[in-house]
């Protein structure tokens, strides 16, 4: 487990959190100024911070072009700002949602709304919907509709009407999307009921301002498995284990060889002169004439 931590300056909070980032090499400063600056990384974010740990770790050759890190100023002092109140509106436009009609709309009042209807209406299909779009222990199975004539299997839509701080907006729901504006609505049901009340419920509180240390953590595991993946690929058993048993000039160099190694190196140590040549032709001797005394070979062959 990776612990990220600080020590207290005289300064700011965030005047310690940048100082300690400053100390840290190149690649894990680029992390953490993208993570300022952006908050969530893609994977072209990840590939070049890869590339800068290679290069500080000496793998690769360091490319041209790099410049200097700035980490931007972020703020760790002060109480957390509440988050934006979000509200839900209206549902409408709803396409293979169950049974439910397409013309089918779900308007929500300030207080309370209360759906109802005959059994078969669709009041199980919106519940079904809501758990899936919104927070849920245990979203329900949403099927499409049985009695539409397309062969195809197709993916529940439906538009979700909500405003926020930023005003109001529609936001386009197909089954299996995760929108964010959507996930600040929890869904309780009689599924999710019984994991409630069955299963323990595990509680974690970050504050916000400190989020951004499990954010880069996160990506820093990404990383390193990213390394060890590559690692393994590249990975070659050492052919030269059981050829040398014995402690010579040639296992300590082989034993030194690594990236640093150049070629004019490993020429100079492993020099093969006329007289190498001319041992090595006559261990070839040697070793056919051992062959043919093969004593259970020469032993079928007078049984014979």
């Amino acid at each position: 487990m990776r612990v990220f931590c600080y020590q207290s300056m005289s300064n700011s909070k965030t005047g310690s959190v940048i100082t300690w980032i400053e100390g840290k090499p190149y690649w894990e400063k680029y992390l953490w100024k993208l993570h300022i600056e952006k908050g969530t990384l893609d994977d072209a974010d990840i590939e070049k911070c890869y590339q800068y740990l290679l290069e500080d770790s000496k793998v690769i050759e360091e490319a041209s072009g790099r410049t200097a890190i700035v980490i931007p100023a972020f703020q760790l002092d002060g109480s957390d700002a509440s988050k934006p109140q979000v509200t839900l509106h209206k549902i409408e436009n709803l396409k293979d949602v169950n049974a439910i009609d397409d013309g089918c709309i779900i308007e929500f009042g300030k207080n309370l709304t209360i759906v109802y209807g005959d059994n078969g209406a669709g009041k199980s299909g919106i519940g079904r919907l809501l758990s899936n779009a919104c927070q849920s222990r245990k979203p329900r199975k949403l099927l499409p509709n049985a009695k539409s004539a397309s062969s195809t299997v197709q993916r529940a839509k439906a538009d979700f009407h909500v405003s926020d701080s930023s005003g109001q907006r529609v936001v386009n729901y197909n089954f299996g999307d995760k929108h964010d504006v959507l996930q600040a609505f929890a869904v309780f049901d009689h599924e999710s009921a019984l994991i409630h009340l069955d299963s323990e419920n595990n509680v974690g509180f970050v504050p916000s301002k400190i989020q951004i240390f499990d954010d880069v953590f996160e990506s820093v595991v990404v990383i390193e498995e990213k390394f060890s993946k590559e690692k393994d690929v590249r990975h070659k058993e050492n052919p030269i284990e059981n050829i040398f048993p014995a402690k010579t000039k040639i296992t300590d160099f082989l034993d030194s060889l690594s990236h640093n190694t150049t070629d004019q190196q490993i020429d100079d140590e492993l020099q093969f002169t006329k007289t190498d040549n001319i041992l090595l032709e006559k261990k070839k001797t040697e070793l056919k004439e051992k062959q043919k005394q093969d004593v259970s070979k020469q032993k079928k062959r007078i049984e014979r």
